[in-house]
Parts: structure tokens; C-alpha cells; sequence
């Protein structure tokens, strides 16, 4: 390239870019030589006045920087550079137009200030700054090469950005990495290696040793064994999983890989793998395996197995439960509609098929009892259950249901059914009996009702009073056993649900008076004085007259028997 004459805004030339003040070539360097170095070399290089003013660019600078001699502004100054100032670089560039060779630090420098195409340039550079100085030893240029660091930059940002979500991405995945140098023990973790065992960042022993520790007492001899059995294999890969103690006692399930890496001599030399917390993944595998061991224990426990049948590719799943409630093998074959049919009772078919169909008609949940015949040619009766699942538009894809044995509950309300109605023809021929004894009863006592009158009235002589005394009594307890049969015969009534109640208005003082003269020769052998109730004699209450009579001589009778010999008793009516 042609080095150009820097000139001031009016154009007047800032100085004369002659041999004097051209590159000065090392001593033995011809100058046309150092120019041709100087525009040839691929570093973009910059010369500059000992004020710090421009003298030349080189291709490699326009290339870089998009700015020549003639479109950068003629009054720029380096070392004035507000840019470089703010990145720490300036001094360094002092100090070489004081004398010195300098390297500068890295510079991010935006040169778009300096660029007339509008055109943005931001470049990472560092800077090789040199004085050069003339025969006689005086500055008379300063040169800056600069090393062009973007796309290094560039890349350790992205590798930056990259191992920062990959952190982000491990710790959000429970994951974390370590490298384990076999022949010295010593292990590096990662941050969120460090977390998975509980461990702030930064505090990990780093040593196999350590990580020992961590691991459960139960687990750390296998996984020992299972490391040294691989490396010793020559393997490149493993697979393992153990569980680990954090420092505060919590135990955690960790799964991994890891790879394997060798000397010349086969050595193990590293294994570098990662971790994973599978601890929710785990502890959800162990509480589904409880549920299922304690669904199929409940099944079995309560005769229940479960069926799931696919429409659309007609295969029938069915629990263990439901093949032992069957007494089919689960080997025998797979299970089908057809095959599930052929089980079913002969006289049932029909309508467990009927019951189905219109389930997958337009039905949803069903139910039915029927009975099934085991290949062995046992009668079971069974409950069955079941549930359509359609898809959105409706049509059905699959029926889940479950079946329950209920040979022994039918057994048993069969059982409850004959006792029942053995129950009912008992207490019919009961109520025969009743029946047939009340008239066996009833004629007699009616006949000595019917005498104890004819002898009241004087049909075999005279009668005096003490012995009309005798025979009121006898009518009365006549009567009170026609009560006791009606009564027992109204208990029949009663066991049969046909007990009526005649209710009317009932003098008490004719009732008490009544019960008072039946008990009162057990009272009188025993020499208890009876207290007559004083009654009003207009005292009526509306109850069943025979119930009621009952009712006194019962709490009468009651006195009198366990009332003291020589005491007193008697009734008292509060209106």
C-alpha cells in the first residue's frame, strides 16, 4: 500500500512524509523492505507521530477495523483514546511513547466512533507496542501490531454461556459430573455434584476416600467391588447405582455412568462420569410396588380381581386375583371376549352377553351377579363390575371392570332365606297352635264361668254373702285367664304384624278396684294389709281396657309378692 500524508482539517499537511519520517528500519534493514513487511504483514498495524498521531495503516488494519488513513478523523489522538482509557489499556501505550516495548491486557474496543461507513465494528485485540527510534536515537514513530482476540473471545464466551447452562440444566436435573484420577485418589466434583451429596460448593474433600463417606454403609462394599471387577475387565463404560448419607442424615438414591480411561499399559488412569438423583423417581417406584402388592392382597383377601379389555384390539387383561377367582393358569393363553364367555354359566350367557351390549350401546357403569363354570366343573357365583371408557367423540375404546367371588355370601343368604322361611312356618304352626289351645282353653273357663254364675244365683241353694264373696272371685279370675289367652294370642298377632288396639273411655276406678280384688287373697295369705285406692269415681282415661287391667295387676301383683310379710301395700291414682 501507499503510506498517506496526514493532514489537519483544512488540509494542510501535518507533517512531511518523507524518508524522514517513514518507517525507520532496523539497522542492516533496507527500508523498502520494512515497507514491504510493514504492508504485507497480516497483523493490522498502526504508526503513529511521537504525539500520537496517525502516520499509517496498514492493510491488515483496514481489514480488521474498516477505517484507512484517509476516513479516520485527522484530529484523532491515541493517546488521548477515551475508550482505551476506560479499558485500562492507555498506560500500557504511554509507557511505549516513553520508550518501551509494552504488551497491552485485551481491549473489547468498538470502533464505530472512528469508522465514516456507519458500520459497527467491535474487535477484542491485544497490542504489541514499540518505539522506534532514528539514527541518532530520537523518537520519531511509535508502532502498535494488534493480535486479533475476537474470535478466541468469542469462543470462550460461548464455551462460557455453553458450561453455564450446562450447570443450569444439571442442577435442574439433579445431575452432576466428577472426574476420579485412579493412581492418586483424587476426584473432582462439580458444583452440583456437591449439592447432590449435600455439600455447599467448594467443601468436598476431593478424594475417594472422601467421597466413601458419603456412600451407605450397605451399598459401599458392592459398588467398591463392582468399580475395581470393571477396571479390571479393561471396560470402557459402567453403569451403577447406590444410594449416599448426606451429612444430615438424609439418604438419597443416586444412579450413573461412567467412562473408563487407560494408560499405554492398560492401566486405569481416570473414570469420569456423572451422577443423577433419582431419589423422587425411587421412592415413586417403591410406593407404586406397595400399592400393588397391597391391591393384589386386598384382591385376594376379598376374592376381587380386575380386568381392563381393549376395544379396538380385543385383548383382555386380567389380574392374578381374577385368574385364581376363574381357576384359570395365566399361562394357559392369552384372554379374550370369547374365551371369558365360554366360562360363564350356560343359563347366565345370554345375559351377561345382553348386559355388555347395551353398556357399549350407550351405558356407562354396570353391574351383575352370575355364575361361571371352572375348568374343573366348579360353580362360582360372581359380582361383576365394569365401566365404558369412550374417546372424545364418544365411541368406546375400552370397558375396566372387576369381578368379585360371592359363592359364599349366596351360600349364606341362601341359608338366611330357608331359615327364614322355616322361621315363618314355625311361628304359623305356632299361631295354629295358639289358636287351636285358646279354644281348648276358652271352653272350659267359659263353662266355669257359665257354673260360678248358676251357683251365684241361687240354682243349687241359697248362697250367703261370704260365699258370693267366694264366687265373684272365681268369676274374676275366670275372666283375668280369658285376658291372658287373649293376650298371648295378641303377641301371635303381634309376631304376625296384625295387632290392633281397641281404645275407649276406661273408668280407674272400676279398673283398680278390679285388680285390687284378684290380688288381694295373695296379699291377705301373706298378711299384708292392702290400702284401697281412693279414686275418683269419675276418673276415665282412654286407653285399651284389657291392656290396661294387665298393666295394674301386674304392678299389683309385684307388690304383693315381694312386699315384707306383715307389710302394707297398695295403688294410688294421680289425676
Amino acid at each position: 500500500m501507499t503510506l498517506h500524508r496526514p493532514v489537519d482539517a483544512s488540509g494542510i499537511p501535518l507533517a512531511d512524509f518523507s524518508a524522514a519520517s517513514a518507517p525507520v528500519p532496523p539497522a542492516g534493514v533496507d527500508g523498502a523492505l520494512a515497507e514491504a513487511l510493514f504492508t504485507q504483514s497480516p497483523f493490522s498495524t498502526v504508526i503513529y507521530d511521537p504525539a500520537g498521531r496517525l502516520l499509517a495503516v496498514n492493510p491488515a488494519f483496514e481489514r480488521l477495523w474498516g477505517v484507512s488513513l484517509d476516513t479516520a478523523p485527522p484530529d484523532y489522538c491515541v493517546l488521548t483514546d477515551p475508550e482505551l482509557e476506560r479499558q485500562g489499556a492507555l498506560p500500557f501505550i504511554r509507557r511505549a511513547f516513553q520508550g518501551e516495548t509494552v504488551v497491552t491486557p485485551p481491549v473489547r474496543y468498538d470502533i464505530s466512533r472512528l469508522a465514516t461507513d456507519g458500520v459497527g465494528r467491535v474487535r477484542w485485540t491485544q497490542a504489541y507496542v514499540y518505539p522506534v527510534r532514528d539514527r541518532a536515537g530520537t523518537l520519531t514513530q511509535v508502532v502498535l501490531a494488534h493480535l486479533d482476540l475476537t474470535e478466541q473471545k468469542e469462543s470462550e464466551a460461548a464455551l462460557r454461556e455453553w458450561e453455564e447452562r450446562l450447570r443450569l440444566a444439571q442442577r435442574a436435573a439433579h445431575i452432576g459430573t466428577f472426574d476420579w484420577h485412579v493412581p492418586s485418589g483424587r476426584i473432582t466434583w462439580t458444583e452440583e455434584e456437591e449439592r447432590l451429596f449435600g455439600l455447599q460448593p467448594g467443601t468436598f474433600g476431593g478424594t475417594i476416600q472422601a467421597w466413601s463417606t458419603f456412600v451407605h454403609p450397605e451399598d459401599l462394599p458392592r459398588m467398591r467391588d463392582e468399580m475395581a471387577q470393571a477396571m479390571a475387565r479393561g471396560e470402557r463404560e459402567m453403569d451403577f447405582a447406590f444410594r449416599i448419607r448426606r451429612p444430615d442424615g438424609e439418604v438419597r438414591s443416586i444412579e450413573g455412568r461412567a467412562q473408563f480411561l487407560y494408560g499405554d499399559d492398560g492401566a486405569p488412569l481416570r473414570m469420569v462420569g456423572v451422577n443423577v438423583d433419582v431419589t423422587e423417581r425411587v421412592r415413586a417406584e417403591e410406593e407404586r410396588r406397595r400399592s400393588e402388592t397391597l391391591l393384589r392382597e386386598t384382591e385376594r383377601i376379598a376374592h376381587i380381581g380386575s380386568w381392563e379389555w381393549n376395544l379396538d384390539t380385543g385383548a383382555l387383561w386380567w389380574s392374578d386375583e381374577l385368574y385364581a377367582v376363574y381357576g384359570v393358569d395365566p399361562r394357559a393363553g392369552p384372554m379374550d371376549f370369547d374365551r371369558f364367555s365360554g366360562l360363564v354359566h350356560p343359563d347366565d350367557r345370554e345375559m351377561v352377553q345382553d348386559v355388555v351390549r347395551d353398556a357399549l350401546a350407550g351405558g356407562e357403569a354396570f353391574a351383575t351377579d352370575h355364575r361361571i363354570v371352572r375348568p374343573d366343573g366348579t360353580v362360582r357365583a360372581l359380582h361383576g363390575r365394569g365401566r365404558v371408557l369412550r374417546d372424545e367423540s364418544g365411541r368406546p375404546v375400552r370397558m375396566v371392570g372387576s369381578g368379585q367371588d360371592i359363592t359364599e355370601r349366596k351360600e349364606v343368604e341362601e341359608a338366611l332365606r330357608r331359615a327364614k322361611e322355616e322361621a315363618e312356618a314355625a311361628n304359623r304352626a305356632k299361631s295354629d297352635f295358639l289358636a287351636v289351645m285358646s279354644h281348648e282353653l276358652r271352653t272350659p273357663l267359659n263353662a266355669i264361668g257359665g257354673y260360678a254364675e248358676l251357683v251365684e244365683l241361687g240354682v243349687r241353694g241359697p248362697v250367703n254373702d261370704a260365699q258370693r264373696q267366694d264366687l265373684n272371685r272365681i268369676q274374676q279370675s275366670q275372666r283375668h285367664l280369658l285376658r291372658l289367652i287373649n293376650e298371648v294370642l295378641s303377641y301371635a298377632r303381634m309376631e304376625a304384624g296384625a295387632v290392633t288396639y281397641e281404645v275407649a273411655d276406661v273408668n280407674l276406678a272400676e279398673a283398680v278396684g278390679a285388680a285390687e280384688a284378684m290380688v288381694l287373697p295373695q296379699a291377705s295369705a301373706r298378711g299384708i294389709t292392702v290400702e284401697r285406692c281412693a279414686c275418683a269415681p269419675d276418673l276415665i282415661a282412654r286407653a285399651d281396657a284389657e291392656r290396661l287391667q294387665q298393666i295394674l295387676l301386674n304392678l299389683l301383683a309385684n307388690a304383693a309378692k315381694f312386699t315384707p310379710a306383715g307389710g302394707r301395700m297398695g295403688i294410688r291414682v294421680d289425676p
